[in-house]
């Protein structure tokens, strides 16, 4: 369940590194933020399908 975690925090993590936060900052932006969550989504998705936490 750790590992599980862990994967998730750094698949979050990864998602949101091409995001400029200064930019984000400085003038929000909905589509930003929305394209921010569905490629979060999608990861978790991904994540899942590929077998997600179950070992083996």
């Amino acid at each position: 369940m750790l590992a599980c975690s862990g994967m998730a925090a750094w698949i979050k993590a990864v998602v949101k590194i091409p995001v400029p936060v200064p930019a984000v900052r400085r003038e929000p932006s909905a589509p930003v933020a929305v394209a921010g969550e569905l490629l979060e989504v999608l990861a978790r998705m991904a994540w899942t399908a590929d077998g997600g936490c179950r070992s083996g």
